[in-house]
């Protein structure tokens, strides 16, 4: 696979950008942020769509673009068959190949599928073979033996097979369980027959029966019939009889009842003479009222204003006395106020003092704190060298005379009790003095002190500054309400000269008692008064009376002439008790014969259904007996051929394991000879997936830094060698995502120089990373820059031999 062309429109910081890329070795370069991550992120979109996008699809649109404006990637790359043109936005997807004008997918969900065969990878897999991430280059180097087995399987793919084995073991043991659960349910075939038998025999002997008693039933139906009109006419007849009954009772009750009201009503009729007598007088006795009421309501308006006074009294007296407490607290905020200069004097002086004693304070603390981690420096500086002085002489105990010096790689021979005395003489050294820094780290936890005393001093200082503020702004505010309080007292003086004023105005003159007299009079005649409303009100009923009179005579004439005609309609239907019980008891007999069959066709009717439920509830026992044996004879056949499909996947899985080590440590080792011009040309690795470079057949006991690099290296391209085999795709590109990040620049320029030798076998070898000093080193230069105003990235290309200002930007 080989880049050629990537746009992005409106895609995540992108507005408008395009991309060319050339053969060789490329650098897409700018700062953390800028956007670069993003072109990878955008490759990736369109190839495989929502699987390669962080977040959703409304993230993924320029947070700036105008409204209905698309989110669009267009992407060229070739394979073997030629070059391909995708085109992917939000909700569409378009696939071409060469310079054909009609799709050769068109959609979202089959343009991934269609790129997915095509390249042969899935989304992962295809990470995994042409990219590697950041702090990815280290990766196996930083993994322990069953983690770097374990991410070689997923990478790989073999992973898979084990997932397969265990959803193949699942589905057998779920299979065998079935079968298990079915056994137990299977039941005796003969006892099956013996119960098919037995329930078609009782069938047919219920059948006979019930056939029986449904003729009896019809005899008893048809004699029922017979008598039931008879016994209907006589009781509708008596039901008559005691609704006469029973309506001349209540006839009885109405006559009475309406004689009672017309005899009430006279009564009250006759009452109401001696009512107009009595108002006559109460009309006499009012004839005072009105002079009475007029008089109690001017001494109530007298008394009101007697109120009146009092309250305004009190309030003079209680204004007289707040005038004394304003006078006297203007006073004393007077004085407070006279205070002012000599107190912010106070706060002057108490400030300058504080400066004084805070730059002592601030001197003696930095010694205090510089000593401090000068000590802890130290000692731990002697505990490193302490620990590296162990373990060289351990090393050196270890290997004796003849063993390899770790520090010039030569065996030390005759020098060796030189070089161990010397060793153990600066461990003694430096054991010495990590005792005394020790010690003087613990005498250095604690203030001096000189500096507690200040510290004392310093917070004696703070208090009396915030006192003598605190007094300040007591004065300040005092001499700022002054003047105000001045003028709300001779506001408060106004308002009580008012009250004095008001007083004045009043009316006097009120007298209580000829008041008392008064309300006694009023609540008498007014009490006479409600009684001659109340008589008035009785008078207006005379109406009422008489036409309620009228109105019980009228039920009374009415409810003795339907009495008349309800006894004469008795007589008429002649009815007898004797002959309606002769009657009845015939009816209830027949109807208890019909009852008593149907109760028994009934009875026979539900044995007969429940025989036949049996029955078929048999039939189809045996029916399932023989469906669950044909299932169960179908899972067990399952169960082997399950059987057989777990182990066939172990034994591929183990195989393709045992392959693994070997082809990997073979095209290691290949790129391994590339990068070193066949300085090392072998890399093994072993069962427990330990890393090992070969010189002449033995493995190298220490690499360097650079060696460890080239390491690292090989095995990553190795990997993504044998992922592509799988895919049936040649490796010829290579993106590696800022990994730079954790290596020197010595280290830096190492993997570039790497980089460079490789390109007779890749491609294309792609670079993002936010490092300048490997710019140099490249044959393209892509740069990515953002712009906080507009929020956009934008992106222009620079070739690495021209000076900045030729700089050629992209085409947007």
């Amino acid at each position: 696979m080989r880049l050629e062309r990537l746009r992005l429109q409106n895609f995540r910081q992108h507005a408008d950008t395009e991309v060319l890329f050339r053969p060789g070795l490329t650098g897409i370069i700018g700062p953390n942020g800028s956007g670069k991550s993003t072109l990878l992120e955008a490759i990736a979109w369109a190839i495989y769509g929502a699987l390669a996008a962080r977040g959703t699809n409304e993230t993924l649109r320029f947070n700036r673009a105008a409204a209905g404006a698309p989110v669009r990637v267009e992407l060229d790359f070739s394979l073997e068959d030629g070059v391909y043109h995708v085109v992917r936005t939000v909700n569409s997807a378009e696939l071409l190949l060469g310079d054909a004008l009609q799709p050769i997918a068109s959609g979202i969900r089959p343009v991934t599928d269609t790129l997915t065969r095509r390249l042969g990878m899935t989304y992962q897999e295809f990470f995994n073979t042409y990219f590697c991430g950041q702090r990815e280059l280290q990766f196996l180097g930083a993994m322990r033996p069953a983690e770097r087995a374990r991410f070689l399987s997923q990478v790989l793919g073999y992973e898979r097979l084990r997932a397969a084995q265990e959803l193949a073991r699942e589905r057998r043991n779920l299979l065998r369980a079935e079968v298990q659960a079915l056994r137990s349910t299977l039941g005796d075939p003969e006892a099956l027959k013996r119960a098919l038998e037995e329930a078609q025999r009782v069938a047919e002997e219920i059948a006979a029966r019930a056939q029986e008693r449904e003729a009896a039933l019809a005899r008893a139906v048809e004699a029922l019939e017979k008598q039931a009109p008879v016994f209907r006419d006589l009781e509708k007849k008596r039901e008559r009889v005691h609704a006469i009954a029973t309506e001349l009772r209540h006839l009885d009750v109405e006559l009475a009842r309406a004689r009672a009201d017309a005899a009430r009503a006279e009564a009250e009729i006759a009452a109401l003479r001696e009512v107009e007598a009595k108002l006559a007088n109460a009309r006499e006795e009012l004839a005072p009222l009105a002079s009475v009421e007029a008089e109690a309501e001017a001494l109530a308006a007298l008394r009101e204003a007697e109120t009146a006074r009092r309250a305004l009294a009190k309030q003079i007296r209680d204004a007289e006395a707040d005038l004394e407490r304003r006078a006297r607290r203007l006073e004393e905020m007077t004085k407070v106020a006279a205070q002012r200069a000599q107190h912010e004097e106070r706060v002057s002086n108490l400030k300058h003092e504080r400066e004084e004693w805070q730059a002592e304070r601030d001197r003696l603390r930095a010694e205090w704190v510089r000593d401090r981690e000068e000590a802890e420096t130290l000692l731990r500086t002697l505990r490193e060298r302490a620990a590296e002085l162990k373990a060289q002489i351990g090393q050196l105990a270890k290997a004796g005379p003849e063993g390899i010096c770790p520090t010039c790689q030569r065996p030390l021979r005759e020098e060796f009790h030189r070089v161990m005395e010397l060793l153990n003489g600066q461990l003694e050294n430096v054991v010495q003095d990590g005792k005394w820094w020790k010690k003087r780290q613990t005498q250095l936890k604690r203030e001096p002190a000189a500096l507690r005393k200040l510290e004392e001093r310093w917070a004696r200082l703070e208090k009396d500054l915030e006192l003598a503020e605190s007094e300040l702004t007591k004065a300040e505010a005092a001499a700022s309400d002054l003047e105000r309080e001045a003028a709300e007292q001779a506001e408060y003086l106004a308002a009580v000269e008012k009250l004095r004023r008001d007083l004045t105005a009043l009316p006097s003159g009120y007298d209580a008692e000829r008041h008392k007299v008064l309300l006694a009079d009023l609540e008498r005649l007014r009490k006479a008064q409600q009684e001659a409303v109340r008589l008035e009100a009785r008078l207006e009923q005379r109406p009422a009376l008489e036409a309620r009179k009228a109105e019980a005579e009228q039920r009374a004439r009415e409810a003795a002439e339907r009495r008349a005609r309800l006894l004469e309609e008795r007589e008429a239907l002649a009815f007898s008790e004797e002959e309606y019980a002769r009657a009845r008891e015939a009816y209830e007999a027949a109807e208890d014969a019909r009852h008593r069959a149907e109760l028994t066709a009934t009875r026979l009717r539900a044995e007969l259904d429940a025989a036949r439920a049996a029955l078929r509830q048999t039939q189809r026992a045996q029916e399932e007996y023989q469906k669950r044996a044909q299932d169960v004879a179908a899972r067990e056949r399952l169960v082997r051929l399950h059987d057989e499909l777990d182990l066939a996947l172990g034994r591929l899985r183990d195989e393709l394991n045992a392959r693994l080590r070997p082809e990997l440590a073979e095209i290691a080792g290949t790129f391994l000879a590339d990068l070193t011009d066949g300085h090392y040309n072998e890399i093994e690795i072993g069962d427990d997936y330990e890393i090992r470079v070969l010189d002449d057949g033995e493995p190298k006991p220490v690499l360097s830094g650079g060696e460890e690099d080239i390491v690292n290296l090989v095995l990553r391209l190795a990997v993504s060698q044998m992922i592509a085999e799988r895919a049936g795709q040649a490796l010829n590109l290579l993106v590696f995502d800022e990994i730079f990040g954790s290596l020197d620049e010595a280290r830096r320029e190492n993997v570039v120089r790497l980089l460079q030798r490789l390109q007779a076998r890749f491609e294309q070898v792609i670079l993002i990373t936010h490092i300048e000093s490997i710019r140099e080193g490249l044959d393209q230069v892509i740069r990515v820059r953002f712009d906080e105003g507009s929020g956009t990235s934008s992106v222009t290309e620079e070739r690495p031999e021209r000076p900045a200002e030729e700089f050629e930007p992209a085409v947007v």
